[in-house]
């Protein structure tokens, strides 16, 4: 028998452990981005802030900062009426981009309290690695599996012919 006929054969018997080995360096990706991720959030520094202006025309708006937390304060801009967050409802749709969902009365202007996690160095640098990071999982990793299912297939029609012999 030919020589590259028992190199197919090792090869074939060698699949779980290279199928395995893409699966946990797969697994090792996403938990790493998740994980920089998660942890990108929790070193912010929470910040209080007030953002004037706020128009909640259809019973949404946006507000200034990134990554919000909590809605502490409502508050007319004209006359300073302060409206309850319970009462009108006012919360967090998106708060990655804090668009707010609410009741309040669409003709007014509001002044909104609220918490955001401010960016900080340890945050940028956490984000900035997840970037480098996240290209694998969504570029290479199915160009590697797909060469990988090409090579397979490829080998088992070259071993097909090669025991016609």
């Amino acid at each position: 028998m030919p020589l590259f006929y028992f190199t197919l054969k090792m090869e074939i018997n060698k699949l779980t452990g290279l199928v395995l080995l893409l699966v946990f360096t797969g697994m090792l990706l996403g938990v790493g981005v998740l994980t920089l991720d998660k942890y990108s959030r929790a070193v912010r520094d929470t910040t209080t802030v007030i953002d004037g202006s706020v128009n909640v025309s259809s019973g949404a708006a946006t507000l200034s900062q990134t990554y919000c937390l909590t809605i502490a304060s409502v508050a007319n801009r004209t006359n300073g009426a302060s409206f309850s967050t319970a009462t009108y409802n006012v919360t967090y749709t998106d708060p990655d981009t804090c668009l707010i969902s609410t009741d309040l009365p669409v003709q007014n202007l509001y002044n909104i309290t609220y918490t955001y996690g401010a960016a900080t160095n340890t945050q940028a640098t956490a984000d900035a690695t997840n970037d480098a990071i996240s290209p694998i999982s969504t570029t290479w990793m199915p160009l590697i599996v797909t060469v990988m299912i090409l090579a397979i297939i490829l080998t088992l029609v070259i071993g097909s012919f090669a025991g016609k012999r």
